[in-house]
């Protein structure tokens, strides 16, 4: 049936309507196309080799003579702390011997017997 229907017989309204519906149709696929277009990824970042890219082995993560080192500075600090804490010790010593004839003196002076609880 429509093989049969000729170019001549098809209304003008039609073609009008036709054309500007195509016409519409062609503006938005290319208005759809420019967006695309103009928002799309940007290509990769591509890096210069100008100076080239140096590659080298990174140093060992274990170092004896640095480690042995380090043990050394460790025990010197920690035989340093330990003729501080023998200092400390003496100090305290002397200062409770200091209190203890003081607190003797003075129960003696008052006439005072200390009990001692161990």
């Amino acid at each position: 049936m429509l093989a049969q229907q000729t170019l001549d017989s098809v209304s003008a309204t039609y073609w009008k309507n036709f054309s500007i519906s195509m016409l519409v149709l062609l503006g938005i696929v290319l208005t759809v196309a420019t967006l695309i277009w103009m928002f799309r990824k940007s290509d990769p970042v591509k890096l210069k080799d100008d100076p080239a890219i140096e590659v080298r082995k990174s140093p060992k993560r274990y170092n004896h003579d640095a480690i042995e080192n380090r043990f050394v500075n460790v025990e010197t600090r920690l035989d340093d702390h330990d003729a501080d804490i023998a200092d400390i010790k003496h100090a305290t010593e002397k200062r409770q011997n200091r209190l203890m004839f003081a607190l003797g003196r003075i129960a003696q002076k008052l006439d005072v017997s200390i009990e001692l609880n161990d």
